[in-house]
């Protein structure tokens, strides 16, 4: 409910998001990476926080047809082996997400495309 507990409860990338539109269980918000759409019950904030936990995104082929509405694309900044899984900061409108990635990716560099479901972002009032 909060970016507080959203944090104490795990990690999670916390957004700054402006509402653009909503309707029909969803909402579209514009944020410093892009657009991103949330599943939503009943009216969202004009102004939100939206936390995406880092396990939730999936490397995608930049090219790869996906039916997920959220795809980011970043400049990977930094990668750590975790044991059954490993970690990548990504880069991308000046903001620095973190990717976790099981089983583990090696050699990942250069530009890195996430993408996530609707469900997978979580509104939290500012």
């Amino acid at each position: 409910a909060s970016s507080f507990v959203a944090d104490f409860i795990g990690q999670t990338n916390l957004l700054k998001a402006k509402l653009v539109s909503h309707g029909d269980g969803a909402a579209l918000f514009d944020t410093a990476i892009g657009r991103l759409e949330a599943r939503c019950d009943g009216p969202p904030p004009a102004e939100a926080l939206l936390s995406i936990r880092p396990e939730q995104m999936e490397i995608v082929d930049g090219s790869a047809m996906d039916d997920r509405p959220n795809r980011i694309t970043g400049r990977v900044v930094e990668s750590a082996f975790l044991g059954e899984s490993s970690e990548h900061w990504i880069e991308t409108g000046g903001t620095r997400l973190k990717v976790i990635v099981a089983p583990p990716r090696f050699g990942v560099d250069g530009e890195l495309t996430v993408a996530f479901d609707a469900a997978d972002v979580v509104i939290l009032a500012e």
